[in-house]
């Protein structure tokens, strides 16, 4: 949450006593030397929900100040979950959600599934979700069941 320099990185004043630091910028930005001790990753976050047949099991594994704020959030803003599964949903949420929130995010550096590969991969084999507020799509995530773990793929917001 604060700016550094690559000196302060390299010497190691920049977090002093931290084993593993990951320094996250745009591609433009990493400098064409990278100190010795460093790894250039592409970044990407996983989220993966290990389900079973107890939707409690779930809930139970969230902290009770989250468990709160979350029955909060529910009635405060009217909000529920859909389960999506037909083509126009699929079209409603790459093109209308999806695909708008990569480019404002990243721009020209926006990656993301080919249209045609999320329909066939993803959605065909996974699941879609909306969050509603107040009867609006507010949100959704595309995600993919492996094994007994959803793994959120594609997201996106209105």
């Amino acid at each position: 949450h604060r700016g550094t320099s690559w000196t302060d990185l390299v010497c190691g004043r920049a977090a002093p006593g931290t084993d593993v630091l990951a320094v996250g910028m745009l591609h433009d930005r990493v400098p064409a030397r990278l100190p010795r001790h460093s790894m250039l990753l592409p970044f990407r976050i996983t989220l993966a929900v290990p389900v079973g047949t107890d939707p409690q099991e779930v809930l139970g594994r969230l902290s009770r100040k989250a468990r709160q704020q979350h029955a909060r959030e529910l009635l405060s803003h009217s909000r529920t979950l859909e389960v999506a599964t037909g083509e126009d949903d699929f079209a409603f949420f790459y093109d209308g959600m999806h695909r708008p929130t990569m480019v404002n995010r990243h721009g020209d550096a926006a990656r993301s599934e080919d249209r045609e590969s999320a329909r066939v991969c993803l959605f065909q084999h996974g699941v879609l979700f909306f969050l509603r507020e107040s009867g609006h799509r507010v949100a959704g995530m595309l995600c993919r069941l492996e094994g007994r773990t959803l793994v959120v793929r594609l997201a996106g917001v209105d």
